[in-house]
């Protein structure tokens, strides 16, 4: 009986301390109020229930639009950018954030894949006007600097077999276009994260996880750089 008067004397306690603690932050908010300050935001979704109602790409829209507002020089802001409008099948926008993210760094990995993926969008469908059409066959041979696809791949793995120290994400994506676009032979373009090896730039753990994840997904005919590759990253 003592130890249950004991538990039930502490349960009032703490129940009397939370309830002068709301009545505090209870005053707290009129006084606010009547003194002319915010009144406090409540949360009325703290699970997120209801905002999982809502279309994931017009969310992402509206946050990639508040990117380029107050972020434009990110280069992620119109990486993006690009990744909403490419959904929303929107050609002009997504070249607009080429040219933009093209202007703040040339030689990312993250846009020099989508440079090769815009290159293979077909825009030629109904909702396509002629203008546009007009627009994006005038304009979007620049972002490749007036060549066919193929050349830019091709100059872009030259540069990085001249270049020792370029980043292993740029090897990994200028290996998948090759091997994409059918360019060169897959031990070959392979052959472009193995030689690089681990003095390359941006060599870091996940990156290495992409490397060996990417040499394994082609199979048998990427065995022999796979090899060469856990070799040096066992070393």
């Amino acid at each position: 009986k003592a130890i249950a008067r004991k538990e039930k004397k502490a349960s009032e306690k703490k129940e009397a301390e939370l309830k002068e603690a709301d009545d505090e932050n209870n005053g707290n908010k009129k006084q606010s109020q009547k003194g002319g300050g915010k009144a406090t935001v409540v949360d009325e979704d703290p699970l997120g229930k209801e905002f999982l109602k809502k279309d994931p790409l017009a969310e992402a829209r509206k946050y990639s639009l508040m990117l380029a507002q107050y972020a434009p020089q990110k280069l992620e802001t119109w990486m993006l950018q690009y990744d909403v409008s490419i959904r929303r099948n929107k050609p002009m926008l997504a070249l607009q954030a080429l040219h933009k993210a093209r202007s703040l760094d040339c030689t990312s990995s993250e846009l020099f894949t989508r440079l090769v993926d815009f290159d293979n969008r077909s825009f030629d469908d109904a909702t396509t006007t002629d203008v546009v059409l007009t627009v994006l066959v005038e304009e979007a041979p620049e972002l490749l600097g007036m060549q066919p696809v193929q050349d830019f791949v091709l100059k872009t793995a030259a540069s990085i077999r001249d270049e020792p120290l370029t980043s292993l994400p740029m090897r990994i994506a200028v290996t998948k276009a090759l091997i994409d676009k059918k360019i060169s032979s897959v031990e070959e373009s392979c052959a472009l994260i193995v030689d690089g090896g681990l003095d390359s730039r941006e060599v870091t753990v996940e990156t290495c996880r992409d490397a060996t994840s990417y040499l394994a997904s082609l199979g048998d005919d990427a065995a022999t750089c796979l090899a060469k590759w856990f070799e040096l990253v066992q070393e």
